[in-house]
């Protein structure tokens, strides 16, 4: 058993080698803006090597947006992994991409999701903004617009201009008043730029419908060529077609059934117990980590549980704090 001064010598290590990988990483930003990319290069892997989170990701930023040398998305993916594992929710968030996206990993939504649901948790506004799109268009769970419409406010809320965006967007579509409309255009014209392209595409949209008390065919084009400018596709195709018509979502429910999150509860609790399958303390894991980032509470709670008080010397204090942080905030 560890004794108490060897104990506190460990947490002063510990509190040493983070705060050295603080000091790297300012040290990378400042080369950084100075374009010392080698550098910069140097004290991020350093800093991300001393266990702090954020260097691991502006390493990550680098090899992915080929800052001062060739694009490397392996390297860029084993980053980010490494930043999600030391809880840096700005890398948990680009891991999620990458399982979205099916960039050099398998594409998996319920990774993506995972992945987007810890950066929500922990403050990212872009978490939750794309983990409402999932919602909103059934992407690894049943689609669930009241879900979507939680977290785009949540994403929008913490300064995610997608969330602002998308949630007016999923307004506009289930209440179509003229108040929801003038809202939407306020909210788009604010953000139409570079960064925010579907914003002008969104625009062009609504000046586009005939039926529309907001039809005006030259600020559509004037938008739609913006958008285009941007490098939006979808504003380039209708471009190209004219006569096209302005399909408006029409958030059919899907078909496709995945199980609920209260079935993977009850699939969890019947390989835990062994009722009529083998007992199996890993697949009961598996189930629960798929109701808990499907927000059920109590999945996240016995999740906790079984990190907390472990078989097979599976106990892990972390993992169980990082579930039972996850129930509170359900």
């Amino acid at each position: 058993m560890i004794g108490i001064r060897n104990f506190f010598i460990l947490i002063l290590s510990i509190q040493a080698l983070y705060g050295e990988g603080t000091e790297d990483c300012d040290s990378g930003f400042w080369h950084l803006k100075k374009y010392n990319f080698d550098k910069a290069l140097y004290f991020f892997d350093k800093s991300c090597n001393s266990g702090y989170g954020r260097g691991c990701f502006e390493l990550a930023q680098m090899y992915n947006y080929a800052k001062g040398r060739e694009a490397d998305r392996e390297k860029a993916y084993y980053f980010y992994k490494k930043g999600c594992e030391l809880e840096n929710p700005s890398s948990c968030f680009y891991v999620g991409r990458f399982f979205e996206n099916g960039i050099i990993v398998q594409r998996d939504y319920f990774q993506a999701l995972k992945s987007y649901a810890f950066a929500c948790d922990n403050g990212d506004g872009a978490g939750c903004s794309t983990l409402g799109l999932l919602y909103k268009n059934g992407y690894g769970v049943n689609q669930n617009l009241d879900k979507a419409e939680e977290y785009l406010d949540k994403g929008c809320q913490l300064k995610s201009g997608v969330g602002c965006i998308e949630l007016a967007r999923l307004n506009l579509i289930r209440d179509d008043s003229y108040n929801s409309y003038q809202n939407a255009i306020d909210i788009y014209s604010k953000r139409c730029n570079r960064f925010y392209n579907m914003a002008c595409l969104y625009l062009g949209e609504i000046y586009g419908e005939e039926d529309s008390n907001f039809y005006d065919a030259n600020r559509s084009q004037y938008f739609l060529e913006k958008a285009c400018r941007y490098d939006n596709r979808e504003a380039c195709e209708i471009l190209k077609k004219p006569t096209i018509e302005f399909k408006r979502d029409s958030f059919a429910i899907k078909t496709s059934h995945n199980p609920s999150p209260e079935e993977y509860y009850k699939l969890a609790i019947k390989y835990f117990e062994a009722k009529g399958v083998k007992q199996s303390t890993e697949k009961a894991k598996e189930y629960l980590t798929r109701a808990c980032y499907m927000d059920l509470s109590k999945g996240c709670e016995m999740l906790g549980f079984l990190y907390e008080y472990g078989d097979r010397g599976s106990k892990d204090m972390k993992m169980a704090n990082r579930y039972y942080r996850r129930a509170e905030t359900l």
